[in-house]
């Protein structure tokens, strides 16, 4: 009986929170838009009146569920469609002004809140899909909103003229990203500039719609994943290489496919430990059109992980810093005993085609642009990004007490402090759990992460360079 009226105190203070958050995110909105028709827009009270107003209509709706005969039911229900309000904190908290962020988040958080609702009459296998297709078109939509219509600047204006050109960018080269970019320039879609700054807007959708897919593997909660991937989606690092021509949303696409294909196998082969290592020997006997047949599930699954491994490695370096957390995550999971000897052979072959064959680009344009054979040296150098060297330390944040601080100050740039306190309980509840068969995240999956984390924060606090906190992006996710 107690704990009965404990949950719906609970779920009654978080609907009331959720509405005090619009209200404050309307008032802000309004006063940063309207304030030169209404100077009073300005003043505390048209937001408090707003926020009362909003806190007193989703009680009356919550009060009104209540007296219902699925009371609980409805409540928790409008507990779930309250969540996208929460995105709203990325505009409320942070000091400085941005209409643009403002309105498209008072928008979307209005037409997620809508979509839960109506979500919650489909099938449920429709609502699966339908999140699925939420956390990629909505970004989308967005990153296409405030897309740059036209030539940037520095990197982002190198790689808009070498997509076209089919050219050689700055070290590390990018010839992966240089091919995708001149795929986009033949889309009829504005000028060349804009064709290519589309590239990363589709990028960085397909992150987070990855980073969804992730996260509902650990938590198994829908619409708490969509939160969170789109808090990821919509911060303020992310969301400016979504919207010009930069090689960082691809970095994360890659970061986040990773990741979810190691989960995804992971957690599979827990939860079914008797198909783990079992070959469809018989249908290698009966069909031999294709070599993959003699492999599991999981066992395909490990080798498209490679194969996205080594596509990654043709974008940039960093992600090599993923390798320690992988290992570890392997060995905790036992990794090798679902690959038998003769399979070895095809996991390095997935890992070393798309990363030998992608990087051939380089010396076959170097020839057809310069007129001469590229030499190893120049090849090694371009591609190793050795110039950049000097301005790695390992040691600088024992060197530098003032490198934690910007590891800091990005982390609360990108998250607001009570998403980053979500994390980290979220974190510590990974770590408390077993890994029991059918379940979700562990322990394991928790380290895994952790590992990652810690990687690319030390990569970011030794790495001397102005935007630091791009090469953290990975992080943040």
């Amino acid at each position: 009986m107690y704990r009965k009226h404990w949950q719906t105190a609970v779920a009654l203070g978080f609907i009331l929170a959720s509405g005090l958050l619009f209200g404050l995110a309307v008032g802000r909105w309004l006063a940063e838009n309207l304030y030169l028709a209404s100077p009073l827009l300005l003043h505390w009270l048209p937001s408090a009146v707003i926020s009362v107003a909003a806190m007193a209509s989703l009680l009356f709706i919550s009060v009104l569920a209540l007296r219902r005969g699925r009371s609980r039911a409805s409540l928790l229900a409008m507990v779930s469609c309250c969540l996208p309000l929460w995105l709203l904190a990325i505009y409320v908290l942070p000091r400085e002004v941005n209409t643009v962020r403002g309105s498209v988040l008072v928008v979307g958080s209005l037409i997620l809140v809508a979509a839960l609702s109506l979500a919650r009459l489909a099938p449920t296998r429709w609502r699966e899909r339908g999140t699925l297709v939420v956390a990629f078109v909505f970004p989308l939509a967005v990153y296409l909103a405030t897309l740059a219509p036209t030539v940037g600047q520095h990197d982002t204006f190198e790689f808009q003229v070498l997509s076209y050109q089919l050219g050689i960018a700055h070290p590390t080269g990018y010839p992966l990203y240089i091919m995708l970019g001149k795929l986009f320039t033949f889309l009829p879609l504005g000028n060349v500039a804009y064709r290519v700054n589309l590239s990363s807007a589709v990028f960085a959708a397909a992150s987070v719609a990855l980073l969804y897919a992730t996260i509902k593997l650990l938590t198994g909660d829908r619409w708490a994943s969509l939160l969170a991937a789109l808090s990821f989606g919509f911060g303020c690092a992310f969301w400016s290489q979504a919207v010009e021509a930069e090689v960082y949303a691809l970095n994360a696409l890659f970061v986040c496919a990773l990741c979810y294909l190691l989960i995804r196998v992971s957690l599979g082969a827990r939860a079914n430990p008797s198909t783990s290592t079992r070959t469809t020997e018989d249908q290698t006997s009966r069909t031999s059109c294709t070599c993959l047949r003699q492999f599991s599930s999981r066992q395909r699954m490990v080798l498209l992980a490679a194969f996205v491994f080594g596509l990654s490695l043709t974008h940039h370096r960093t992600i090599l810093l993923l390798a320690p957390a992988i290992l570890a995550y392997a060995i905790v999971n036992r990794g090798w005993q679902m690959l038998k000897v003769r399979h070895l052979a095809a996991v390095a072959t997935a890992f070393l085609c798309p990363l030998l064959t992608i990087h051939l680009y380089i010396p076959v344009r170097w020839w057809q642009i310069h007129g001469q054979s590229m030499a190893w040296q120049q090849f090694a150098d371009l591609v190793l990004g050795r110039q950049f060297a000097a301005a790695l330390t390992w040691t600088a944040f024992l060197d530098d007490p003032l490198r934690p601080m910007i590891l800091a100050r990005s982390l609360v740039e990108q998250y607001p402090l009570p998403a980053l306190v979500l994390a980290a309980v979220g974190i510590l509840c990974l770590l408390g759990r077993r890994a029991q068969q059918r379940a979700h995240g562990s322990w394991r999956e928790a380290l895994f992460l952790l590992l990652a984390f810690a990687a690319y924060s030390l990569f970011g606090l030794s790495y001397y360079v102005p935007d630091v906190s791009l090469f953290l992006i990975p992080a943040f996710a």
